[in-house]
């Protein structure tokens, strides 16, 4: 199982770019996770006008952006998160609104690493938010019960 997760997370591609504007660091995802790569094709400035203006609005939250590949049918890609959710509840968030059959499990992933179930989400995000002000999280779907 561990070596199969390690394998899913070899196929994140990070790579750093520069935008329109010199900002450097961004994280490029394959094609399978379109939402992220379509979202990050608006203009940097637009992003950050959007993050700054939910922050602003819900301060005690933060604005996650969550990808998928085609084998899991996400029905919501943007989240507004209160700061003192831990990473394992709003993963349960996440499970409750995908298909997984008993024997699946989801794995999160921020900025091509394994996110620790614990950790609370204002930590997370105050540690790899991107420099337009949204968190960028990926679920990674594994088979961990059986077969």
């Amino acid at each position: 199982m561990i070596s199969d997760l390690k394998k899913n997370i070899d196929k994140l591609v990070k790579t750093t770019i520069t935008d329109e504007n010199n900002n450097k660091s961004l994280n490029i995802y394959p094609l399978d996770y379109e939402y992220i790569t379509d979202f990050r094709r608006r203009k940097s400035e637009e992003r950050i006008k959007i993050s700054h203006n939910i922050i602003l609005k819900y301060p005690q939250r933060v604005p996650i952006i969550v990808d998928c590949n085609k084998e899991i049918n996400l029905d919501k890609n943007k989240y507004i998160v209160p700061n003192d959710l831990t990473v394992g509840q709003f993963m349960y968030i996440l499970k409750k609104r995908i298909k997984i059959n008993h024997e699946q499990s989801i794995f999160l992933l921020c900025n091509n690493q394994l996110i620790i179930n614990t950790e609370l989400i204002n930590n997370l995000y105050n540690k790899q938010k991107d420099y337009d002000g949204f968190l960028y999280i990926i679920i990674s779907l594994e088979n961990t019960f059986g077969n």
